[in-house]
């Protein structure tokens, strides 16, 4: 019985520090990867870039999300407005969400969770600054 309770408390502690593990940062591209930058602006503007400068600009304001511990659990966010990154590679496209929320900005990956940013993506773009 004792040995029993000790492989299930162990199996549990393994079960959540693997959970703790997984997700705390966005799941990005190697910028060298990305082709092209898509960005819907809050403000509705449609921009694209194929510059690497600015692709390693908007990546490196990206990698800065840590999880908040909330879950995505639908294809787009449930607030407006929101703008969108659309980041294309030889492997395909990665989509991201971004928004303002409680003085905070966070970035949405569909499924896979949301992440409070250190900056805003849309000051990294050349026509933000």
């Amino acid at each position: 019985m004792k040995k029993r309770t000790v492989l299930l408390l162990a199996f549990l502690i393994a079960l959540l520090a693997g959970c703790q593990a997984t997700g705390k940062t966005i799941s990005l591209p190697a910028a060298g990867d990305v082709t092209s930058l898509r960005v819907e602006t809050l403000d509705g503007q449609e921009l694209t870039y194929t510059d690497n400068e600015t692709i390693q600009a908007v990546l490196e304001v990206l990698a800065t999300g840590k999880a908040t511990g909330r879950e995505s659990v639908q294809d787009f966010p449930a607030v407006s407005p929101y703008g969108t990154v659309h980041l294309e590679n030889q492997g395909g496209v990665t989509t991201l969400y971004y928004y303002q929320e409680d003085g905070a900005i966070l970035a949405e990956q569909p499924y896979q969770g949301i992440y409070r940013l250190a900056g805003d993506p849309e000051s990294a773009l050349p026509s933000a600054n």
